[in-house]
């Protein structure tokens, strides 16, 4: 038996426990190296080998009582990281959701603010690396004598448009009578209903302000028979008012049905951009944006007066029994006398426009 250092002799044969035989180690210990087939018969040459058997006693030094605890411990260590792992990776796939949202909540609220191509072009922009230079969400600083932006203005000139100008006639009045949540529930129902035939018509929604709707045919995509659309546009909201206040004389009151729209159209040239600052957004400047207001000031309840150029426009396109002349002129501050025309609203004008709309889309 060997222990260490020491060696035992426990007799002459075999006491090895046969179950470790697997275990066996074997080693020569003693080998003269002489071939045994060339000693004289009857002879032979002794060599030592050593066969080395654990016993129990070794079997007992490795065996531990605490193994099962240990086992344990790293199971329940491996469940432990799965579980934090599992909630970390669903805490994150939640935030990554909002946050998802959230850049799709803002897309479509820059997309109401601002026109597709106009839209594309501000996150092009707010793409390239400026330094400290100013972003158009970033709005003023106002404890700041220096707002100048390091990058050019988005803009550009059209230089043929034709702008639309819807005014609810009789709508102070109303209003005035009216609670709150009554007068935003029309606004809501007409603009709404506006928004539908703008969209339907490639008709460009400017703004809203107050009672007024404007739009604009020809930009931010130059369109060829501008004019014809914002005819079209102007006779279908026509049409849609008288539908939308009749429909809401039972909830908001019978004078509602008396409310009328009344529109006007200028042709020309405008400047439309992004005014930056404190909420910008897209606008249009220009004096054709004046003169379409004053068609509309100018004008009569139910009825869509046109100025000289968008008569000419309607005119070249084929359309020039759209646009009956006024029968007398209108002065306009700083314009003096214009001559305007009213946009027929008749039956066989609304079957004239469809047929026109149709030819220009063949063409």
């Amino acid at each position: 038996m060997i222990d260490g250092p020491d060696v035992t002799l426990l007799g002459s044969e075999d006491l090895h426990n046969p179950k470790y035989d697997d275990l066996e180690v074997t080693e020569v210990f003693i080998d003269l190296g002489f071939d045994q087939l060339e000693l004289p018969e009857g002879k032979c040459m002794p060599t030592l080998t050593l066969h080395v058997y654990p016993s129990e006693k070794l079997e007992d030094t490795f065996r531990s009582p605490n193994a099962a605890i240990y086992a344990s411990v790293v199971v329940v260590i491996f469940i432990f990281t799965s579980l934090v792992f599992l909630l970390y990776d669903y805490f994150v796939g939640r935030r990554q959701r909002k946050v998802m949202d959230r850049i799709v909540q803002q897309d479509l609220i820059v997309s109401n603010v601002f026109p597709t191509a106009i839209r594309d072009r501000l996150y092009e922009a707010q793409a390239q690396p400026r330094g400290k230079s100013k972003r158009v969400s970033d709005g003023l600083d106002f404890a700041d004598d220096s707002n100048d932006f390091d990058s050019a203005p988005l803009a550009d000139l059209f230089p043929s448009v034709s702008v639309v100008f819807a005014d609810i006639a009789g709508f102070t009045a109303w209003s005035s009578a009216r609670e709150p949540q009554q007068v935003f529930l029309l606004l809501e129902s007409i603009y709404a209903s506006f928004d539908k035939i703008a969209y339907r018509h490639n008709v460009f929604k400017v703004e809203t302000v107050g009672d007024c709707y404007v739009a604009a045919a020809g930009l931010p995509e130059p369109v060829e028979n501008h004019a014809v659309t914002a005819s079209k546009f102007a006779l279908d909201c026509l049409k849609k008012m008288r539908e939308s206040t009749l429909k809401l004389e039972v909830t908001l009151g019978p004078d509602t049905a008396d409310l009328e729209l009344r529109v006007g159209i200028h042709s020309g040239q405008v400047t439309a951009g992004v005014l930056r600052g404190e909420r910008s957004r897209f606008q249009l400047f220009g004096d054709t944006m004046n003169t379409a207001a004053r068609m509309e000031h100018s004008g009569e309840r139910n009825r869509v007066q046109i100025s000289q150029a968008t008569a000419d426009l309607l005119s070249e396109a084929g359309f020039s029994n759209w646009a009956t002349p006024r029968k007398s002129n209108i002065y306009l501050k700083g314009k003096g006398d214009m001559q305007t025309y009213w946009l027929r609203k008749s039956k066989s004008t609304r079957r004239t426009v469809q047929r026109g709309l149709s030819k220009s889309d063949e063409s």
